[in-house]
Formats: structure tokens, C-alpha cells, sequence
């Protein structure tokens, strides 16, 4: 499911990469419930009242599969470049393939 996800994204990207970045730049401010949610991911970690919830974040709590995440690589502007899996290790990537 992850895999068909990342192609999914990938192909938006292509088509129109102006939309792509606006929308996974979005980010919306969650309550302390999203903040502590076991899948979803927030920045503000677990225990804070508020944190920024991206498309990217609620993506990855829905596709949640044996530690691996959807990931958006970047330019260093910002800039996503393409999507890819990562392994998730102790909160962080610590892989892509």
C-alpha cells in the first residue's frame, strides 16, 4: 500500500509540482488529542497542547506499515524533489529506499 502511494505522489508531483509542494507545505494547527495520536504525525511531539499537522503527517499515520513512512525529499529551498519510503527508527529516518 505504502509503494502504491509513493507512485501516486510521484505522478501528481510530474504533473503539476506547483500544487504538489503548495499543498504537503500546508501546515494546520492540531489539539493536544492529533498531538497524541500513535500513527498521525505531528510536529509538537506527544504531551504538548498544540503542534502543526501536515498532509504529510496525516498521510503517514493512515499508510503506517512495520516502520516504514512516506517521505518528501528536498531541495534545500523547501523544494520537494520526489517521494520516497523511509525507515523509521527511534522517531526518525534513518533510511530511504
Amino acid at each position: 500500500m505504502i509503494e502504491n502511494a509513493v507512485q501516486v505522489l510521484n505522478a501528481f508531483l510530474v504533473a503539476d509540482p506547483g500544487a504538489t509542494n503548495e499543498l504537503f507545505k500546508h501546515k494546520v494547527r492540531v489539539n493536544q488529542l492529533v498531538c497524541d495520536h500513535p500513527t498521525i504525525q505531528v510536529r509538537g511531539a506527544a504531551g504538548e497542547t498544540e503542534g502543526n499537522l501536515t498532509v504529510l503527517g496525516l498521510l503517514n499515520g493512515v499508510l503506517q506499515e512495520a516502520n516504514k513512512v512516506v517521505v518528501a525529499e528536498m531541495e534545500i529551498d523547501g523544494t520537494i524533489l520526489q517521494f520516497s519510503i523511509g525507515t523509521l527508527k527511534n522517531g526518525r529516518v534513518s533510511r530511504l529506499y
